[in-house]
């Protein structure tokens, strides 16, 4: 079982590596990477440092996904200490002195664990997390170096301070101003740094816990059991930042998908048949899928009007020219409620979710898009208009009116024709690029 270790200026990896090798090492956490890294079942993931002002913060449903798939979730001193407070309850480990100021209420705000730093591997800081300040001025007033008024009063002023601003120097300037001795924190904190550096202190014994065998008490799990929490957006962010390797490329499992729906030619008829199973098992008496009247009866059990149901989901000539069971076989299909992403996100269309021309066509998209994007900007995906887009569409499915494009895009499992446009928007430029000699523009 492997441990993974989010590290930052807290404790880079040149101090976690000499003394636990195994340790799989990554770099602040941010929004999906606990989907990018894909630990499993059994696993042990240590947040300690994370972004949240450079990028997305680790969303708590990311976290509480991971729990649910039995991959032990530990935080301490920075943003896992964070997290760790606000899901202790729901199963999340917390280890250390900053975890439980956040988990008793001590404190609250984000920025008491903040602090500006350089670029990876050594993340150096340039500011000094509030934590540590606190902890200074706590020292001070317990050896009667400061009085309890000015340690308030101190508090306050860092408080005040942009948390980019905050540093040893800046309090011992402040200090004196008050009247202090000089020297008083810039000493301690060079020469006591295991005293005041609560944050670091924190991390080395959360990695002491992570390579114990034992797991500490948590809260019984129930909460995993209802599904309910696993949103539209979870599922989302589930194929966004969940890869697969094309030759040495990361790609999104939710690129693949979208490509597939796009451009295969069995995709309608692989996804047709995927919701009829889905609906024929949510009716109160599944009818027997070897019959040609299934769709017919799966309309019927769920309460759909095929007559009154033609006007909005089939076109005149569907209409007019299909029999009753290929009718039902398509409305039944473009009212379904979820598309293929949110499917194979919940695990039930796993299998149907890639084809080597489509992970192909994925990475060869990204590779286009950024060489683009940084050649020329002015052409890049950002700047296609919904008309080239549409028109694309048409192109690629060979139809000419806007309600069959509409009807395909159903057929091809995107919930409406600007779900399928936003999705093309990342692959035209792939499929127009063989042109690009002959004249053709982008937008």
């Amino acid at each position: 079982m492997r441990v993974h270790v989010f590290v930052g200026p807290t404790l880079p990896a040149a101090e976690v590596l000499p003394r636990w090798p195994t340790a799989v090492i990554h770099g602040p956490v941010s929004h999906g990477d606990l989907f990018r890294i894909a630990p499993d079942p059994g696993d042990t993931v240590l947040l300690i440092d994370g972004y949240y002002h450079q990028s997305g913060a680790v969303r708590h449903k990311e976290i509480l996904e991971f729990l649910r798939r039995d991959v032990r979730v530990i935080g301490c001193a920075s943003m896992g200490a964070l997290r760790a407070a606000e899901l202790h309850s729901l199963g999340m480990e917390g280890i250390g002195e900053v975890f439980g100021l956040y988990a008793s209420g001590v404190i609250d705000a984000d920025d008491e664990v903040a602090v500006a730093h350089g670029e990876g591997p050594d993340y150096r800081r340039v500011s000094e997390p509030l934590v540590n300040l606190r902890q200074a001025l706590l020292i001070l007033k317990e050896r009667g170096s400061v009085t309890p008024h000015l340690a308030a009063a101190a508090l306050s002023y860092l408080q005040a301070l942009p948390y980019t601003q905050r540093n040893w120097n800046g309090l011992e300037r402040w200090l004196q101003s008050q009247g202090a001795p000089a020297g008083l924190v810039t000493t301690l904190a060079k020469t006591e740094a295991n005293l005041v550096d609560i944050k670091k202190r924190d991390a080395l014994a959360a990695l002491h816990h992570c390579f114990r065998s034992d797991r500490m008490a948590t809260t019984a799990r129930a909460w995993h059991i209802d599904s309910h929490w696993r949103t539209t957006f979870l599922r989302a962010w589930q194929m966004d930042y969940s890869t697969e390797t094309v030759e040495e490329q990361s790609v999104p499992r939710g690129l693949v998908l979208s490509y597939r729906q796009l451009y295969e030619a069995d995709f309608p008829e692989l996804w047709q048949r995927h919701v009829l199973e889905r609906a024929s098992t949510a009716c109160a008496s599944p009818p027997d899928m070897n019959t040609a009247s299934v769709p017919v009866q799966v309309a019927d059990s769920l309460g759909i009007d095929l007559v009154t149901a033609q006007s909005d989901w089939l076109t005149t000539h569907e209409s007019e020219s299909l029999s009753p069971a290929d009718k039902a076989d398509r409305i039944v299909t473009r009212i379904y409620r979820r598309n293929p992403q949110e499917d194979a996100a919940l695990g039930i269309f796993d299998d149907r979710v890639s084809t080597p021309s489509a992970r192909t066509g994925a990475a060869e998209s990204i590779a286009i898009n950024e060489y683009m994007e940084a050649t020329y900007p002015d052409r890049s995906i950002y700047q296609l208009t919904e008309q080239t887009l549409i028109k694309h569409l048409s192109e690629v499915w060979n139809t000419s009116t806007p309600s069959a494009l509409v009807h395909t895009a159903h057929d091809r499992g995107f919930r409406s024709l600007d779900d399928a446009v936003d999705a093309a928007r990342s692959f035209y430029l792939r499929h127009v690029a063989s042109d690009d000699e002959g004249g053709n523009t982008y937008r």
